[in-house]
């Protein structure tokens, strides 16, 4: 116990960092439980065992924790009347987490999620306060997902670095795509060779040395920028040496054959106290211009029920109208209720059979499914359809767990185009695809949420994350599937016929799906 709170004790004063740290705590209980969907998104991303680039989560979450218990009395000191814009701002964040948790955007709730805390806290207590706290949550930002962007850059920074050192030493090197091919063999680098998780730690540990020695503004970002420079170099030459030990050990190496991940983490541990060194040397900066004393926390006033009570709404806004707790089972005769619908959509003169071709599209957790092949004078075309009647994360019409095109399904032979058809409301998306065995088809397919649809399912996803706030509107993919036989065009005048017969009525099938309340 400080020589302050010592006399505030004998005096009977309040000690007013205790109630502070109280409100922020009740606050962030309340977003652990209303934002639930992003804590255990965050642990499975802290936990993954196959790709390791956030594994430090749960260290990064420790220290915002202790960097918050470092600043009470400046944050307590900072503490004021409640911000009402702050207020406006938590409620909206809180609005867009919910879209993005409705949608699917997992990378973009977990990212909104600290924001909604922090912007609650600074609503209740003033924005002076919030700015307090801003340093300590920021923090947070080093143990989520919003580095995958710089993925492929590292990638491919990766890629030219080694080429170059390989160059430097006289050994032969073709770079095609992500492989590196030398004589012995080949290698590639995956993202997970990008270097992205030692680049991350690194800059995480810059940042926290600035913190803690309170630099300047100038020196953080110095040491930050040369962390992140040292954290990539070992990459790079972690890389190398393994391409290196390949090339002369002909592919028998230890790093080549059994294990490679630890000589990383061992080339970095000394790249950093190579950092820790250098910056321990460097002459002192003009510290921030923080108050460093408890005294300044004297005169702070109290938390009020009435601001911490309007926050907690603002926080738990966003995830009450998102629903996350509620759960629409599907009805186990819907799939064949489907079906019977679509066989009435499309009736004569296009005759239905079962499927016989290869192409099987894959959506995970589907509530429902059904695909029919129909065929009118010679025309082959398969119609197929998933609903989900209330997309979760790895229930998504659009997400990693969905490809219209099937799993194994071969290549793509060109990009996607819109087509837009002769009634001017519809559009598809138009892919190229050679299956497995070497059959050319094209591809096409649109998705319809409620009773809109969408040529894109980026905007798909988007108006249903933003629809679930206030309906339980269900969403469906209708894909077509036309062989070119005996060529794509005229697989594509199979498709136009089939469209502007039948594919205004599939949609209207999808789109009566009742979503539950």
């Amino acid at each position: 116990m400080s020589e302050l709170e010592v006399r505030r004790s004998a005096i009977g004063v309040p000690d007013p960092v205790r109630p502070v740290l109280g409100m922020l705590a009740a606050l962030l209980l309340l977003a652990v439980a209303a934002g639930w969907p992003s804590l255990t998104g965050l642990a499975d991303l802290w936990s993954q065992s196959e790709r390791r680039t956030y594994q430090h989560g749960y260290l990064i979450a420790g220290i915002v924790l202790w960097l918050v218990w470092r600043e009470r009395h400046l944050i307590a000191a900072a503490a004021g009347s409640p911000s009402p814009t702050m207020l406006v701002v938590t409620a909206v964040l809180g609005l867009a987490w919910a879209v993005a948790w409705n949608a699917g955007l997992q990378a973009v709730h977990l990212i909104i999620w600290p924001a909604v805390l922090w912007a609650g806290a600074a609503a209740a207590l003033g924005l002076r306060a919030g700015l307090a706290l801003l340093r300590p949550v920021a923090f947070f930002v080093f143990a989520l997902p919003l580095w995958d962007a710089l993925n492929p850059v590292l990638q491919r920074g990766t890629l030219l670095a080694n080429e170059g050192l390989a160059l430097l030493v006289g050994m032969p090197v073709i770079i095609d795509g992500t492989l590196i091919h030398i004589p012995e063999g080949s290698f590639e680098i995956a993202g997970g060779c990008s270097g992205l998780n030692y680049f991350v730690v690194g800059l995480a540990v810059a940042a926290l040395l600035g913190e803690l020695n309170r630099d300047s503004a100038r020196r953080r970002l110095f040491l930050i920028g040369l962390s992140g420079a040292l954290a990539l170099l070992s990459n790079w030459l972690r890389v190398f040496i393994i391409i290196y030990a390949g090339h002369v050990s002909n592919m028998t190496h230890y790093l080549v054959r059994v294990d490679h991940y630890k000589w990383g983490w061992v080339l970095f541990s000394v790249a950093l106290m190579g950092f820790l060194l250098y910056a321990r040397r460097l002459p002192a900066s003009r510290p921030d211009s923080r108050p460093q004393t408890t005294d300044a926390s004297r005169n702070a006033p109290r938390p009020r029920a009435a601001p911490v009570a309007a926050a907690a709404i603002a926080i738990a806004l966003g995830p009450g109208l998102s629903g996350w707790l509620r759960d629409v089972s599907a009805d186990a005769a819907l799939a064949t209720e489907l079906q019977h619908r679509m066989d009435g959509a499309v009736g004569a003169p296009w005759q239905s059979a079962p499927p016989a071709g290869h192409w099987v599209p894959v959506f995970a957790g589907a509530d429902a499914e059904t695909m029919v092949e129909y065929s009118r004078d010679g025309d082959r075309v398969t119609a197929y359809t998933a609903t989900y009647l209330r997309q979760r994360q790895g229930r998504e019409l659009v997400g990693y767990g969905s490809r219209v095109e099937g799993e194994g399904a071969g290549r793509r032979l060109s990009g996607t185009r819109r087509v837009r058809l002769l009634d001017p409301a519809l559009e598809v998306i138009e892919a190229e695809w050679r299956d497995p065995y070497g059959k050319r088809a094209l591809l096409w397919w649109t998705y319809q949420v409620g009773s809109r649809s969408f040529a894109g399912g980026f905007r798909a996803q988007l108006w249903y994350g933003l629809a679930s706030l206030w309906s339980s509107p269900s969403s469906s993919i209708v894909a077509l599937h036309a062989e070119c036989v005996p060529d794509c065009d005229r697989a594509r005048l199979a498709l136009q016929r089939f469209a502007g017969d039948a594919l205004a009525g599939l949609l209207a099938v999808t789109g009566d799906t009742d979503g539950g309340p």
